[in-house]
């Protein structure tokens, strides 16, 4: 069996299509692999498309051409709010606020059953290298402002986490002061003598624009001058 993760194409809808069929051909005949029909989605980034006439433009496309018969028969799904673009919500800003407030959710809730995990090193890697990169992940990529609620969230629920965990409770009893210290110490760097879980409501800012320059000069340096703002299409062979 082989397993080919995501592809995404963006360019105009007719383009986008044909170059789908086209995928979907070479991918059967060279891999054995069919596109997953469950994740094969195109995505209509303009405000003025609703789902119907989204949908109204995919089939009308997809009738126009022959070519394109087997494709329009695989009942692509079809938005006009967003989609995730490897793992990153790409959209209007409300969807995007969802996507991360789930994602926020379902961290804070894997956070609490890493209280199983008796040994205090694996329980501080564990949180740090999976739990909390998830949230730096997606900070990465995602504009602060529609995020940044959501990562004090994870990293006030990290941090409480690390102190119960630590103390066996015992942190409950601690002065505000000797708290503010200890939150301190569990987020500042290890060469400053802490535990490194970087705070992800403040670092996002930095980490946001840094990926996105060297996204920035990676697209320049290629030639190209803009990005096409038209549909995108994700589709997932399997």
């Amino acid at each position: 069996m082989g397993i080919c993760d995501d592809i995404f194409i963006i360019a105009r809808l007719s383009k986008a299509l044909s170059c789908a069929a086209e995928l979907r051909k070479i991918l059967k005949a060279d891999l054995d692999m069919d596109l997953n029909v469950p994740k094969f989605n195109v995505f209509f980034p303009d405000t003025s498309f609703s789902l119907d006439t989204a949908r109204s433009a995919l089939d009308s496309a997809a009738r126009a051409d022959p070519a394109l018969a087997d494709l329009g028969a695989m009942g692509a799904g079809v938005s006009t709010d967003g989609m995730r673009v490897a793992g990153v919500p790409v959209g209007v800003d409300a969807w995007v606020k969802t996507f991360v407030a789930k994602r926020a959710r379902s961290v804070i809730t894997d956070v609490a059953k890493l209280d199983v995990v008796s040994d205090g090193l694996l329980h501080n890697q564990l949180l740090n290298f999976c739990q909390n990169a998830h949230m730096a992940f997606l900070g990465r990529h995602t504009p602060t402002p529609l995020l940044s609620e959501f990562m004090a969230q994870v990293d006030d629920t990290i941090v409480e986490v690390v102190c119960r965990h630590g103390t066996g409770g015992g942190h409950v009893n601690w002065s505000p002061h000797l708290r503010k210290f200890v939150n301190m110490k569990i987020q500042v760097p290890h060469f400053r003598g802490g535990f490194g879980i970087t705070p992800n409501e403040g670092s996002a800012i930095s980490a946001f624009y840094s990926a996105t320059s060297r996204l920035s000069s990676g697209w320049v340096a290629t030639g190209a001058t803009d990005l096409p703002k038209t549909s995108r299409m994700r589709g997932r062979p399997g």
